[in-house]
């Protein structure tokens, strides 16, 4: 389970009815945070586009669903994954300006993230830990392609 605080709003994770309803039928889904609640978080799907200001033409409104802490979980950092967030390997440490990239340490392997020169070694296991350092680095939300 998720806590709250470490959550911010554009998070992506997974809804998993099972976690409190393990006879379901029901899959896990990727969804992305949109309001965040002591108890349960606001969503929409991933990519959807959606206003803050429903116009008069619209022919469907997109509202608002909530899920439950408890059915929510994060979504695990994988080389591929980190490959879709842009992240590159290293090559001969020839770092270029303004990128992040990824290198793993031969002695320990143990992750190292490399910003600007600057050597970052975080302990981050799930994508929304990775989305969040990324915003406070750069100010900017990382892109999941």
């Amino acid at each position: 389970m998720i806590k709250t605080n470490e959550l911010r709003i554009g998070n992506l994770i997974v809804w998993n009815p099972t976690l409190s309803h393990p006879v379901t039928t029901l899959h896990p889904m990727q969804i992305e945070v949109l309001s965040i609640f002591q108890d349960k978080i606001g969503y929409i799907s991933p990519g959807m586009k959606h206003r803050a200001e429903p116009f008069e033409d619209d022919l469907l409104q997109i509202e608002t669903s909530y899920k439950p802490m408890e059915e929510l979980e994060p979504i695990l950092l994988t080389t591929e994954l980190l490959t879709k967030c842009g992240f590159e390997t290293v090559v001969n440490k020839e770092y270029r300006k303004g990128y992040f990239v990824l290198e793993k340490l031969q002695d320990d392997n143990k992750e190292v993230f490399q910003f600007n020169g600057f050597e970052i070694r975080p302990k981050i296991s799930y994508l929304h830990q990775l989305q969040n350092l990324y915003f406070v680095l750069t100010g900017e939300e990382l892109e999941v392609s």
